[in-house]
């Protein structure tokens, strides 16, 4: 009987270190960061009204960032979204927003009203679908984008160290 109950806790520990989450690991399919624009058309809200959707795609491996703004004729209608979501691993681009309501629009705090873009990557260079709010909003909100890629971000340059001056230290001479 002892002999079970160590080849168990053997099990637990093995079973514990593999993991055991069986999920299959990210292969993006495709680099979508960048800067992107284009129009929204459509939009119930904006009664049919189009506007331009100007975003900022951060991706990180398998993971989406970065900001989605609308702007219409009427500023009352404009906003600023928190992108989060995943790598595409297919033509198929989900991602989530977030509304911004920070200061000035930041993104340091977001509404719980989530819209859902569901587009196709029609190319490296284009993201064709519709976009729709969905859990914890009050009002409904729907319509079509197309954005186009205007150009990748570059990485930020890291800040090349100036050497600091040496000054000589002067010599002591001992007085006699």
């Amino acid at each position: 009987m002892r002999l079970s109950s160590s080849w168990l806790g053997v099990t637990v520990v093995v079973g514990i270190g593999c993991g055991g989450g069986g999920g299959a690991p990210c292969t993006p399919s495709a680099d979508i960061s960048g800067l992107w624009s284009g129009s929204a058309t459509g939009d119930d809200v904006a009664r049919g009204e189009n506007g331009t959707i100007n975003a900022v795609i951060t991706q990180t491996a398998c993971t989406l960032g970065g900001t989605w703004t609308f702007s219409f004729a009427d500023p009352l209608l404009d906003r600023q979204l928190e992108i989060t979501g995943s790598a595409p691993q297919t033509a198929a681009v989900e991602m989530d927003l977030k509304e911004c309501t920070g200061l000035s629009g930041s993104c340091d705090t977001v509404a719980p009203c989530v819209f859902r873009a569901v587009g196709t990557l029609v190319s490296a260079t284009e993201i064709s679908g519709t976009y729709a709010t969905g859990d914890n909003c009050s009002s409904s909100e729907a319509g079509s984008f197309d954005i186009t890629l205007r150009s990748r971000l570059t990485p930020t340059p890291l800040i090349t160290p100036t050497p600091l001056r040496t000054i000589p230290l002067p010599t002591v001479t001992p007085t006699p």
